[in-house]
């Protein structure tokens, strides 16, 4: 079976577009692939990888690891590849079954522990990958630490999945793939980066620069040709213009022009900057809309638990009359790889990278026609979490582009134009001598571990915990209260749960894994990464706007389908199994 054959049984009789081809047959895999948004890099590179390892092409690791910015982004891509494998396993293609497990905070991976030797998909956010194959686990048992650090940096194929969103992440990614070659593991361990904005010189650093091993992957005049599906979707048809209303801390201004603009019988997508902008302007649509039915409303973040975030994107992904006469509001949770697409798009102002993935949401499939985008100007105030600087570049771009067409291919013709090429600043390196010092897991005397946080992502202190709500007894949760599971679990970032624990001075409790219990949580242990138990009648979340941090409101839990207790130094259960095992 060749490639077309093997693409078209595991997308149920779509052909591959030559580029795809290209990706799965090269001799050697590019460590950069630019295609526009929309093109298809999810099934090229998930695909790619699974042609070449099912056609025993030499030198392909038998593990892929698939790394993106965001949560809905992972969940989107396992649906996908789940939905391959299964077509490919249908039809008799693939022998063996290939696992794809998600690495995302509270989910089990045990199974994949056992099994190095044995092909498996990995797919999870930059935050678990990438503080995995720094030998610190985010979310993890400090006792699979190793184990991860060995498997992720062994054997392995690492495709790097929109990056121009993972900020430091991306110097981390790069400086990984360098120093890979030079400490030579086992199997070959190469890297891709898939963006239609990433620029070759942001892989540039110290230990990786003029390591590539080929030139980019980049779409030419055959993927471009009319009779192939791929052009409907580069040239399709929207225009751009500067919405009337600026952004405000209320929303008013800017859902007023959303009421206004939102054609009867489309989907309409709204993104904001921010997540606090994004649930005011969705109230204020709410209050516009009155006791109508109509339109549909949906508010979409990363602050909501995986049990109600599930329902959304389930929501989100609605095609045909699910998706008419409806306005989503949502951050940057859909500016890249969701495939979503909308007659109407309202996008704040963001960095020029950011605004080129949110027009991919307008008319992405070429069948929304005539597509309308209109930007959202925002003052020196509202810039964050984005630079000034980078703000009023875009702004600039965008006055050039008034009233003309933001195809993909007009937008990248647009680049090519202008010479646009996109800086980026390497603020924190990983050094040999800093991954080596990864090595050792074991806390210092304050019993405090390496902080890993500035090589994983952005300087924004608001990185993340887990947080998670259970009924607790007056006297504190039970030594046996089982360890939370990923649909309980709530992203909070660091500096929101730190004003939350000084307004409303809730109880709440970490695990100790030295003494095996539930110990009051205290402010100074609040850090990025760690997963925090809170009492259902602290409050601090909404079903429908997410984390809050307003305690106003007694939270309904989520029980363990499968109760398991928290690892303790003592009670590693991988360590202790009840029956004699044979060593093989």
């Amino acid at each position: 079976m060749n490639f077309p054959d093997f693409f078209r049984t595991a997308t149920r009789d779509r052909d591959p577009y030559p580029f795809q081809e290209r990706f799965a047959d090269a001799p050697e895999l590019p460590h950069l692939f630019r295609a526009p948004t929309g093109a298809g890099k999810t099934a090229t590179a998930i695909l790619g990888w699974l042609w070449r390892w099912h056609s025993k092409r030499p030198e392909t690791p038998r593990r892929l690891v698939y790394c993106l910015p965001m949560r809905v982004l992972v969940e989107q891509s396992t649906r996908e590849a789940n939905g391959w494998i299964a077509a490919l396993r249908q039809a008799e293609v693939l022998k063996d079954h290939v696992p794809v497990h998600v690495l995302m905070g509270g989910t089990d991976l045990a199974d994949w522990h056992l099994h190095p030797e044995k092909p498996a998909i990995l797919i999870g956010t930059q935050d678990m990958l990438l503080s995995r194959a720094l030998n610190r686990g985010y979310a993890e048992s400090r006792f699979q630490w190793p184990i991860d650090f060995g498997l992720l940096n062994n054997d392995c194929l690492w495709v790097f999945d929109e990056p121009q969103l993972m900020a430091n992440g991306v110097s981390t990614s790069a400086q990984l793939a360098g120093l890979r070659q030079s400490l030579k593991p086992y199997g070959a361990c190469p890297s891709v980066w898939m963006s239609a904005t990433l620029e070759p010189s942001w892989l540039d650093t110290v230990d990786f620069k003029d390591k590539f091993p080929t030139a980019p992957l980049e779409l030419t005049d055959d993927d471009y040709n009319p009779k192939l599906p791929l052009f409907k979707k580069m040239t399709a048809d929207k225009t751009l213009a500067k919405c009337e209303a600026t952004a405000a801390k209320d929303g008013k201004a800017v859902a007023s022009e959303v009421f206004k603009l939102h054609a009867p019988e489309t989907q309409t997508l709204v993104i904001a900057n921010t997540v606090d902008r994004a649930k005011a302007v969705f109230a204020e649509l709410m209050r516009l809309r009155g006791k109508a039915t109509s339109p549909k409303l949906l508010l979409v973040h990363s602050r909501f638990r995986p049990h109600e975030r599930q329902r959304l994107n389930d929501q989100l992904q609605d095609k045909g009359d699910a998706a008419k006469e409806r306005i989503i509001v949502a951050t940057q949770v859909v500016e890249a790889g969701v495939d979503i697409s909308s007659r109407t798009l309202f996008t704040e102002l963001a960095p020029w990278a950011s605004i080129v993935q949110r027009i991919g949401r307008c008319n992405r499939t070429g069948d929304d026609t005539p597509g309308r985008v209109f930007w959202i100007d925002l003052d020196e105030k509202q810039c964050l979490p984005y630079d000034e600087a980078d703000l009023s570049f875009a702004r600039t771009q965008l006055k050039k582009l008034d009233g003309q067409g933001v195809s993909p291919k007009q937008l990248a013709d647009f680049k090519t134009e202008n010479g646009i090429e996109l800086p980026f600043e390497h603020k924190h390196v990983l050094r040999r001598r800093d991954l080596l010092d990864l090595f050792d897991t074991s806390p210092d005397l304050s019993g405090n571990d390496i902080d890993i946080s500035r090589f994983v992502r952005s300087d924004d202190p608001d990185t993340d915990v887990q947080v998670f709500w259970r009924d607790v007894p007056k006297d504190g949760p039970d030594p046996d209260t089982s360890k939370p599971q990923r649909e309980e679990l709530c992203s909070v970032p660091v500096g929101q749960f730190r004003e939350f624990l000084q307004k409303e001075k809730p109880e709440a409790f970490l695990w100790d894994h030295l003494d095996g219990e539930w110990k009051a949580f205290k402010a100074k242990q609040l850090r990025p990464g760690i997963v925090i138990l809170l009492p259902t009648s602290a409050g601090g979340y909404s079903e429908s706007l997410g984390w809050t941090g307003d305690s106003g409101n007694k939270i309904d839990p989520l029980p363990p389908k499968n109760p398991e207790k928290p690892e303790a130094t003592r009670g590693d259960p991988v360590s202790t199994l009840p029956l004699p095992q044979p060593l093989t």
